[in-house]
Order: C-alpha cells, then sequence, then structure tokens
C-alpha cells in the first residue's frame, strides 16, 4: 500500500521549516539592533540634495571636491559618470528620493489611513422579483402542422 503525503499546515513548515525559521530570527535581531542606524540612512538618503554635490554658479556647474561633500550626502549618491574631453562632462544620479520619503513616512506611521470601506462589499443583497402574471403559450413544431399533412 502506497503512503500518501499529508499535507502539513503547521507555521514552521511555511518558512522553510525550523532551520530558516532560525535564519530569519537572526536576521530580524541584526535589524532590530540598527534601526537607528536604518532609519538614520533613510532620513539621510531623502534629505540630501544634488546642490550637496555640485555648485551651479553663473550657468557653469562643477562637481565639488569630494571633501567638500557632506557624508550623507555621498551616501545618497548612486552613481556618477564622467566622460568627454579632459572628463569635463559629468552625470550624477542620486538614490530615489521618493521611495526613501515613503519608506520613512510609513515607518513613522504618517501615511497609515483610517480603516476605509474599501474592505466592505460594494452589494450588500439582491432581490430579484419577477413578473405578478406569466403568460405561457403554446408552440408547434413547423413539422407538426396537420394542414401540410393533408396536401
Amino acid at each position: 500500500m502506497a503512503r500518501t503525503k499529508a499535507k502539513t499546515t503547521h507555521p514552521v513548515v511555511k518558512y522553510g521549516g525550523v532551520r530558516m525559521l532560525q535564519k530569519r530570527i537572526k536576521r530580524s535581531e541584526i535589524i532590530d539592533h540598527s534601526k537607528d542606524a536604518v532609519a538614520q540612512e533613510l532620513v539621510d538618503l531623502s534629505t540630501s540634495n544634488i546642490t550637496d554635490i555640485i555648485d551651479w554658479e553663473n550657468g557653469k556647474i562643477r562637481l565639488k571636491e569630494i571633501s567638500e561633500i557632506p557624508e550623507k550626502a555621498l551616501r545618497s549618491i548612486k552613481k556618477i559618470r564622467v566622460y568627454g574631453k579632459e572628463n569635463s562632462n559629468f552625470e550624477v544620479e542620486m538614490h530615489d528620493k521618493i521611495r526613501s520619503l515613503q519608506t520613512v513616512a510609513k515607518a513613522a506611521g504618517l501615511l497609515e489611513q483610517e480603516k476605509s470601506d474599501d474592505d466592505k462589499p460594494a452589494v450588500i443583497g439582491i432581490k430579484i422579483e419577477g413578473p405578478d402574471k406569466v403568460e405561457i403559450k403554446e408552440l408547434k413544431k413547423v413539422g407538426d402542422d396537420k394542414s401540410n399533412l393533408d396536401e
């Protein structure tokens, strides 16, 4: 007789077993111990400005010296690309400020909204009523017409 695998619904199985659950807990402890550093990093990313990295004077743009750029602005830089003759042209790409602000706002509880009616059903009930009087007419088949048979 073949054994069938019984589907288990134990919560530990949902997370990949005991070892995977232990790894997740350990990771969450690491994050828990560095919550303030993570929060500060997000605030720094969301409050840095491009003017912390470049100077714009008389229509000329120049990249500041690294010693002139604040540490928080350095962490907000995603990519710098320098090109052209004598490295005269450059592009600066910063991390997504909107996404950082959303994460900070969500963590601070600023994006929580009152419970809305979105989770309630749109239709409470449907009552269908038919007509009071129903007339049924007798239908004849095309081949059942006796007058056609007499001819």
